[in-house]
């Protein structure tokens, strides 16, 4: 079912680096086997089983996101001050900055869920990846770019939620070998195993809210299976 890269079995020519991540320690691989832009290439996890592509159209959970966009803003505006930098800004950010708000699933913060009771109430309705995801609200500076980069995983969807995106034409995300540009209110979708890279052209920061739903691919008993409690210590320190 996986192909797990752990520090035991990965190339004596990766680079690792284990950044302090919200009081957990994944995986990071600064230098992964290089491959088509066009082909999924997760670092950590990677299930054979899954046939995927980068984009996704909107469903009924991108509906979800989009019908409650002002419940999101609200929360996040009351509580924007409890962002930090993102554990990869440091490897991936030029030229900017990158900081996050993680309020719930891996990696969340348990001090800084009780700002966003309304938003948790309301994505609970969804099929979390939570073992293997997250939700958050993601912040780039003006003048950020990311590098290219792949996900941890290929388990999961990525839901970009617009927050707040003033400047939509100048802050764009590609993945594999299509680029689009985040609006204002509205959802994107994206496989985040695929190799893609931020650009942020503007002058005020992009803000969006990502959720990690599982795979359609999988099955329901392979996600009863990956939801074990087990994976939750996926990563985490002792």
């Amino acid at each position: 079912f996986f192909r797990y890269r752990s520090k035991s079995n990965i190339d004596k020519n990766y680079q690792l680096i284990n950044p302090k991540n919200y009081g957990a320690e994944p995986i990071y691989i600064k230098n992964i086997i290089k491959t088509s832009a066009d082909l999924s290439n997760p670092t950590i996890w990677h299930s054979k089983s899954i046939k995927s592509k980068p984009w996704f159209v909107g469903d009924k959970w991108s509906d979800l996101l989009e019908e409650n966009i002002e419940t999101f803003k609200s929360e996040y505006n009351f509580a924007m001050n409890q962002k930090s930098l993102h554990p990869g800004n440091e490897m991936l950010a030029r030229g900017g900055k990158w900081e996050s708000i993680v309020f719930y699933g891996f990696l969340a913060n348990k001090k800084i869920s009780k700002f966003f009771k309304k938003s948790i109430n309301i994505i609970k309705r969804m099929p979390l990846c939570l073992n293997f995801g997250f939700v958050s609200f993601s912040i780039l500076s003006p003048g950020t770019h990311l590098l290219p980069h792949t996900g941890a995983n290929n388990l999961r969807l990525r839901y970009h939620l617009g927050i707040s995106v003033p400047e939509s034409g100048l802050t764009k995300i590609r993945v594999g070998n299509e680029t689009k540009s985040w609006e204002q209110d509205k959802c994107l979708i994206l496989d985040d195993s695929f190799e893609h890279e931020v650009t942020h052209k503007g002058k005020e920061d992009r803000v969006i809210m990502l959720v990690d739903l599982w795979h359609p691919s999988l099955s329901e008993d392979e996600i009863q299976v990956l939801s074990y409690p087990v994976f939750n210590k996926y990563g985490k320190l002792k």
